[in-house]
């Protein structure tokens, strides 16, 4: 019998409980805010500026991932951008950075910026919708990294990480960096999200190179997980390359990813193949035109946490 573990459910459940899409009697007229690029300058707009940067530690600079649905203000208007001023967003995307957390900050200086993201009635919308509002989130996620690089970065290598929409706020920042920038890049991690043949003729083809073991280095490593092919979403669909985190190979042979799940690589459709996990209580019917059921996509952090917690260390530290 297909199962999970208590732990990661609990994970999923958490996320799956601030990401319902709004009711269908709420106002569905959605504006394009006119909203300033977050003032990074502020210890409230990241994740854990407080703490003392540690020299002798490199860094991760990580982006979240979408952490909320269309909301409706005060004066009935329907919105779909979240605002990281509103303390239910700020407390849902909260939630995101404790997952992330103990995977890319357990050797690290973690670097994560609250942003503007779009919701995830955006994402069902399709391309066009996206390409409406996802500028506001790319301008925070720029943003966010300009004021790093100027201010923290000091010359120390880092990993640049995000997953989902952060994985895409990754791609699109690699395309934008600068050759110094980028020669600081240990490695580029997309999880729960395609590299796609745009991607690599966006960045001449020498940005996004695919990892091809556990401790190669300026490479990137991207994945999704499904229970079979019926679970991939169309967000998945051409995905031009992909690494098994469970073993840190580009072959085909079955993983043990933990005591009772296992996953191979599936070549035809460039996603990971996942036995042991139950597809049941992960389906969600209100967001299957994203997340058919079997699309395991809230699961990419949990399921492989110490197999990523591990890997980030060795890129960083070999």
């Amino acid at each position: 019998m297909k199962h999970i573990s208590l732990f990661i459910l609990a994970a999923v459940v958490l996320s799956m409980g601030a990401c319902n899409p709004k009711d269908n009697n709420e106002p569905t007229d959605p504006i394009t805010p006119t909203v300033a690029v977050t003032d990074y300058s502020k210890a409230e707009a990241w994740f854990q500026t407080g703490k003392d940067v540690n020299p002798d530690l490199l860094d991760v600079f990580y982006l979240i991932p979408t952490a909320g649905s269309d909301w409706v203000d005060e004066n009935g208007v329907n919105h779909h951008i979240l605002d990281i001023t509103n303390p239910d967003h700020h407390k849902d995307m909260e939630h995101r950075f404790g997952i992330a957390s103990p995977i890319f900050g357990d050797s690290t200086n973690l670097f994560s910026p609250y942003y503007q993201q779009i919701t995830l009635e955006v994402w069902a919308g399709g391309e066009d919708s996206i390409k409406t509002y996802y500028p506001t989130a790319f301008a925070d996620v720029k943003a966010a990294f300009d004021y790093y690089m100027a201010n923290w970065n000091k010359g120390r290598k880092f990993i640049i990480a995000g997953f989902s929409q952060g994985a895409k706020g990754v791609k699109e920042l690699v395309k934008t960096m600068t050759d110094e920038q980028f020669a600081l890049v240990q490695a580029v991690y997309v999880i729960g999200f395609p590299i796609l043949q745009e991607d690599l003729d966006a960045a001449n083809g020498d940005r996004f190179k695919p990892a091809q073991g556990a401790d190669d280095l300026g490479v990137t490593i991207s994945y999704n997980s499904v229970d079979d092919e019926n679970g991939i979403g169309d967000i998945f669909l051409h995905s031009q390359m992909i690494i098994n985190p469970a073993n840190w190979s580009t072959g085909d042979e079955v993983a043990q990813v933990n005591d009772t799940v296992t996953n191979y690589i599936s070549k035809e459709h460039m996603v990971l193949f996942v036995d042991g996990v139950d597809p049941d209580p992960l389906f969600m019917p209100e967001a299957a035109a994203l997340f058919p059921k079997g699309c395991f996509h809230l699961l990419e952090l949990p399921l492989y946490a110490p197999h990523l917690r591990e890997n980030v260390k060795l890129r960083l530290y070999k």
